[in-house]
């Protein structure tokens, strides 16, 4: 059988210019009359076309499908398809977890408008920060770019954090650090390296959410129900406040 470029568009649901393109790339051969132009694909370019969308559905790209077809032996195929299975892998442990930090983002949203400035005791887990700037200096993100990269990678899992320490925080000093950080359960689970990262560890801590308002209205102000809160409960239970520290 001949088939038509029209004929194969219809039959196969692919374009014009996709077949053009893998004629390009010599994956397809049709015949091509003299006398008008047209081009003629027979059976065996249709059964090319299945088997480059069976291979894209797999994640391969078409010049890796080429590969495939015209260089690879029996070895460097199998070694290609272990080479997805360790993907697949990866792939299904991001959305298994990321399944599963979605669910706590619902629960959190659904209870913030009962929570706003409401203040109470929780435990954290233990996470890692990377500085991205001081206030608005960037510089500090320089040094410690390779792990921002890499963190990236997991944008998903990253929760934007601002890193107070004691002193400011007591100063009303606005010069804290901007940045990110990850769980160290999460860190691990992708083998993201926390060697440089600064490691804030589990512990009691005062759960708060606020309302930041318009851009740019980040401030101290914002933290008034959690200072309250220590200044009221601090008389009636020091004994809690001994296990909460901020950063020095």
């Amino acid at each position: 059988m001949k088939y038509t470029a029209k004929d194969v568009s219809k039959i196969m649901n692919i374009n014009r210019e996709t077949l053009r393109y893998y004629e390009k790339l010599d994956l397809l051969s049709p015949e091509i009359d003299e006398k008008n132009g047209y081009r003629y694909y027979d059976d065996w370019d249709l059964n090319y076309i299945g088997e480059c969308k069976h291979f894209r559905s797999l994640g391969f790209n078409i010049q890796e499908i080429k590969e495939i077809f015209q260089n690879d032996n029996l070895r460097d195929f199998t070694e290609k398809m272990e080479e997805k299975q360790q993907t697949y892998l990866n792939q299904l442990k991001f959305y298994e977890m990321l399944v599963k930090k979605n669910a706590s983002d619902i629960e959190k949203l659904k209870n913030i408008s009962t929570s706003l400035s409401f203040c109470q005791i929780t435990e954290t887990n233990q996470r890692y920060f990377v500085p991205n700037r001081k206030n608005f200096d960037f510089s500090c993100s320089f040094e410690k770019q390779s792990v921002l990269n890499e963190m990236m990678d997991f944008y998903p899992f990253i929760d934007a954090t601002i890193y107070i320490t004691r002193n400011e925080y007591e100063d009303k000093k606005e010069t804290f650090s901007w940045g990110f950080s990850i769980t160290a359960e999460l860190a691990k689970a992708f083998s993201i390296s926390t060697d440089s990262m600064t490691s804030l560890p589990a512990q009691k801590a005062i759960h708060c959410v606020v309302d930041a308002g318009e851009r740019g209205n980040l401030n101290y102000t914002l933290f008034a129900p959690i200072t309250a809160y220590m200044e009221e409960k601090i008389c009636k239970f020091p004994e809690i406040f001994m296990e909460i520290s901020l950063p020095e």
